[in-house]
């Protein structure tokens, strides 16, 4: 009796310790909380001291009340989260940033003539169904002509479509976005500034892209309460054209093996979206984000969707599902060796520092070009290529 006795004393006093324990852990919550307070000149939270580390580097008191109401028209009251609220402003001032960003204009002036045109018009954009992130077509006279992706409707954005937001969300509150080393709504700077490295090194393996400010009432939320202007990245349309995935998957339920499939690709092609990856360093690059399309009785390959490139990272996790398909055993052709010892790093730096994605994505690229270099004097296969460049190190 007394051993039970002595039980029974025991689990009072952990009872008891529990109950303690959560209400201490209740009142660091509630002084927590209490931190932020309201402006009584705008109603809306200061800036709390030790913000996200994932946010972009700019001075809160230039972001003026009228600027959140050019996002949050109609609301009665701001935000009731107050991560929520820093995501408003961040979007406001990366918006406001890239309208006056004149010399990025300046290295597609046709293909910006060419959007403002279409988006001048009557236009609709058509929501894709299919991707975890927010995408649009934008068709004009009944023909699709661009792929749209807002910043803030990506994988763990803010307005994200997807169940992806609920439970990506809380990563936003780190030092990374969606994918470690990218950071919050920098999607379209990174597709963009891909897409001109590609264009610079003479390699048409990504169809153009643009960092443009689009203005929908399809974007969503489709809430009257928001003007629907966001920051986008509008990407050339490729006709008759099939992700890799579902063009390798037909193929093979009509009975035919692998080797035989990719056999159908163009050399060339292949050679120069590994490069490209390489280059870019792209954390995404799986058989969804790369398309196939017929041209003069070849069936050519074309990367799409890089919102994931040029990571701020000195040693990023790359994925690269080129590296699986039978044709990455084969080994680097003499003219893809010659190709890369003449890329221009220094070129592809400079690309890199227009669109403002930081030292580190600056040096990696530089770096990870003149380890390109020094492996293709090797006799090696895509694959070791790969590995060497990134599994490795």
């Amino acid at each position: 009796m007394p051993d039970r006795k002595k039980k029974q004393s025991l689990l009072k006093t952990l009872f008891l310790e529990q109950k303690l324990c959560y209400l201490l852990i209740f009142a660091i919550a509630a002084l927590f909380c209490g931190i932020t307070l309201c402006n009584e000149s705008d109603g809306l939270p200061k800036r709390k001291v030790g913000s996200p580390a994932w946010l972009p580097s700019f001075d809160f008191s230039q972001v003026i009340h009228s600027d959140i109401e050019d996002i949050l028209r109609g609301r009665v009251s701001p935000p009731s989260d107050f991560y929520e609220l820093e995501h408003w402003r961040c979007i406001a001032q990366k918006r406001r940033e890239w309208e006056r960003r004149e010399e990025v204009r300046l290295l597609a002036p046709d293909l910006y003539a060419e959007v403002e045109r279409l988006l001048s018009g009557p236009v609709r954009l058509k929501k894709l169904r299919r991707g975890a992130g927010g995408a649009y077509f934008l068709k004009a006279s009944k023909h699709l002509q661009f792929i749209i992706k807002p910043d803030d409707e990506d994988i763990g954005m803010i307005h994200n479509p997807q169940y992806y937001r609920q439970c990506g969300f809380q990563s936003l509150r780190s030092s990374h976005g969606w994918l470690k080393g990218i950071p919050c709504y920098t999607g379209s700077q990174r597709s963009m500034a891909a897409s001109e490295i590609a264009k610079a090194m003479q390699m048409s393996i990504t169809p153009e892209v643009i960092i443009h400010v689009v203005r929908s009432s399809d974007f969503y939320p489709q809430d009257e309460d928001y003007i629907q202007t966001k920051l986008c990245s509008v990407q050339r349309f490729v006709k008759r054209a099939t992700p890799l995935y579902d063009w390798y998957l037909k193929q093979r339920a009509e009975g035919k093996p692998g080797e035989a499939i990719f056999a159908d690709i163009e050399e060339r092609d292949f050679e120069l979206a590994m490069i490209f990856v390489w280059i870019t360093a792209d954390l995404d690059a799986h058989l969804h984000n790369f398309i196939v399309y017929p041209q003069n009785g070849k069936m050519r390959l074309a990367k799409i969707d890089n919102n994931g490139a040029l990571p701020n990272l000195s040693a990023p996790k790359v994925r690269n599902d080129l590296i699986y398909t039978p044709k990455a055993k084969q080994r680097l052709s003499s003219e893809a060796r010659q190709f890369i010892q003449e890329i221009d790093e220094e070129e592809c730096r400079a690309i890199v520092e227009i669109f403002g994605l930081g030292s580190s994505a600056e040096n990696g690229v530089v770096d990870r070009i003149l380890k390109m270099k020094k492996l293709a004097c090797e006799d090696l296969s895509f694959k070791q290529m790969h590995e060497a460049l990134f599994d490795s190190r």
